[in-house]
């Protein structure tokens, strides 16, 4: 068996470098009643995959948190006694500087 190629093939588009945007990540549970104060974590995930995870105690924020464009499901967790216990999941599209993402009350 042979494979035909008739013409040739298009040229290969350059790969476009990844472009980070700056926001802040924010837990503010400290805001909540005390039994509520959690600290958090954020995955933000592709295609079932961690890409990006941020850590933080009830009233902490990340302001500079650099994150690259695009589609994201973050998955958000509490630290309750000595494990994290899964929250829920939201979409969030990452499209410019000064996004925001919290959690609290």
């Amino acid at each position: 068996m042979t494979l035909s190629t008739a013409g040739s093939a298009p040229a290969a588009t350059p790969a476009t470098a990844a472009h980070p945007y700056v926001g802040w990540v924010m837990n503010t549970a400290n805001n909540c009643s005390i039994d509520q104060q959690y600290s958090v974590r954020f995955d933000f995930t592709q295609d079932g995959q961690t890409i990006y995870s941020f850590q933080l105690n009830a009233g902490q924020s990340l302001a500079d948190a650099q994150v690259n464009a695009g589609h994201y499901d973050i998955r958000y967790y509490v630290y309750s006694g000595d494990q994290w216990v899964y929250q829920g999941t939201n979409p969030y599209d990452v499209t410019a500087d000064g996004w925001k993402w919290y959690w609290g009350c």
